[in-house]
């Protein structure tokens, strides 16, 4: 049985839970990380509050989590190098744009 007040109580928790581990003050940059597909509506929305609460301090990159990304460092090598066809490797050079984007407008 699905519970949508749960799940939304649930939710602003953890949202609240995240937002109190950082100081907005000092955080300059936010990427997100070894997240799931994005078809998870508790991670979008999870994805989306953040965003909201941050605003551009967020990139817009999202870093996907792949087996592949985690086989990488035992074989002693870089995604880009180890599957740099992999979506994870594509989106490291995503945010690597936007990296580059960013410092070069301020």
């Amino acid at each position: 049985v699905f519970n949508a007040r749960a799940e939304q109580v649930n939710l602003e928790n953890e949202k609240k839970n995240f937002i109190k581990q950082i100081n907005e003050d000092e955080l300059e940059e936010l990427v997100f990380e070894e997240v799931d597909e994005l078809g998870n509506s508790k991670e979008e929305r999870v994805v989306e509050e953040v965003r909201k609460f941050f605003k551009d301090k967020v990139f817009n990159t999202i870093i996907p989590r792949l087996i592949r990304l985690v086989e990488a460092p035992s074989h002693g090598e870089p995604i880009n190098e180890y599957d740099p066809t992999s979506r994870a490797a594509e989106a490291y050079m995503n945010l690597a744009k936007e990296v580059i984007d960013r410092d070069g407008n301020e």
